[in-house]
C-alpha cells in the first residue's frame, strides 16, 4: 500500500491515456497492478536463476544468490518501466489504429457521399463498421454525443476533434465542419481527402517495405549469423581446453538473448506496419 501511494505522483501524467487501454481501469488500479506485477516478477525471476544455477553448478553459494537477485532486480524494472510507459504506447497505437483505417473509411463515407443519406447518418453507418477499428469508436462517440447528451452536430465534431489523438482524423472533421458551414460540396470534400489519404498509404506502405528489408537484414545478421559464430567459437574453445563448462555459457545467450531479439524484432515490424 505504502509503495502504490509512492508511486501515485509519477504516474499522474498518464490518467489521460489509461482509456486507450484494452481494458478499462482507474490510476489506482493500474498503479496497483504494475505493483503487484512486478512484485511477482521480481521473486519469480531471481528463484528460476537461483534453480537454473543449482541446475548447471550442482551448487549454490553467495555469489550466485547476489547474481540471481541482481537479476530479478533488472527483471523487475524493465517490467516497471514498461508498464510506465505503455500508456503512452496504448495511445501512439490507438492513433496509428485511425490513421491506418482513414483510406477505407474515407473511401466509405465517399461511396455513400453521392447518395441522399444525411452526413450524420452515414457516420453512424460507418460507426458500426467493424473494419474501421478506432475511428469506430470515435464515431461512436460522436453518436453518443448528439443522440444522448443532446449535443448538436456542429458542438459533436469539436468535440470529438478537440479530443482525438490523431492529427488526420482532427484534419478530417475540422474540414468537414468548415465544408457544411461554407455550404460546400461535401462529396468533392470528402473525395480529395480519400485520395490525399490514400496517397498517404501508399507512401506508408513503401516506407514500410524500406523498414522491414533493413529489420530482416539486421536480424539476420545479429541474432542469426552472429550468436552462430559465438557458438563454433565456444564449441573450438570447449574442445581445445577440454572444458564442456564453456558450452555453458552460451546458454544464457541461446535462453535469454535470442528469445528477447525476437520479440523486439516482431513488435518493430508490428509498429511498423500499415493495415493491409
Amino acid at each position: 500500500m505504502r509503495i502504490k501511494k509512492y508511486l501515485l505522483p509519477y504516474f499522474k501524467q498518464k490518467k489521460n491515456y489509461l482509456k486507450y487501454l484494452p481494458i478499462k481501469v482507474s490510476l489506482e488500479e493500474y498503479v496497483d497492478l504494475v505493483t503487484k506485477i512486478t512484485t511477482i516478477l521480481f521473486f519469480s525471476s531471481t528463484f528460476s536463476m537461483i534453480f537454473i544455477f543449482l541446475y548447471l553448478f550442482r551448487h549454490i553459494d553467495i555469489f550466485l544468490i547476489f547474481l540471481s537477485l541482481i537479476f530479478g532486480i533488472i527483471v523487475s524494472l524493465i517490467t516497471f518501466f514498461y508498464f510506465y510507459i505503455y500508456p503512452n504506447l496504448a495511445k501512439l497505437d490507438y492513433e496509428k489504429d485511425i490513421e491506418d483505417n482513414l483510406p477505407f473509411f474515407s473511401l466509405y463515407i465517399y461511396a455513400y457521399s453521392g447518395s441522399n443519406a444525411n452526413i450524420v447518418e452515414i457516420l453512424k453507418r460507418a460507426a458500426y463498421q467493424k473494419d474501421f477499428g478506432a475511428i469506430s469508436k470515435e464515431l461512436k462517440y460522436l453518436i453518443s454525443l448528439i443522440e444522448t447528451f443532446g449535443y448538436d452536430f456542429t458542438s459533436a465534431i469539436i468535440e470529438v476533434a478537440n479530443k482525438t489523438p490523431s492529427y488526420r482524423f482532427k484534419e478530417f472533421l475540422y474540414g468537414l465542419l468548415s465544408t457544411i458551414r461554407a455550404g460546400g460540396d461535401l462529396k468533392e470534400f470528402i473525395k480529395i481527402f480519400a485520395k490525399e489519404s490514400l496517397d498517404d498509404y501508399k507512401v506508408k506502405l513503401q516506407i514500410y517495405n524500406d523498414k522491414a528489408s533493413l529489420y530482416i537484414t539486421l536480424y539476420a545478421f545479429i541474432f542469426i549469423t552472429f550468436p552462430m559464430i559465438i557458438l563454433i567459437l565456444f564449441f573450438i574453445f570447449s574442445t581445445i581446453s577440454q572444458n564442456p563448462e564453456i558450452l555453458n555459457a552460451t546458454l544464457t545467450l541461446f535462453l535469454g538473448i535470442i528469445p528477447f531479439s525476437y520479440v523486439t524484432y516482431i513488435y518493430l515490424i508490428h509498429i511498423s506496419q500499415p493495415k493491409l
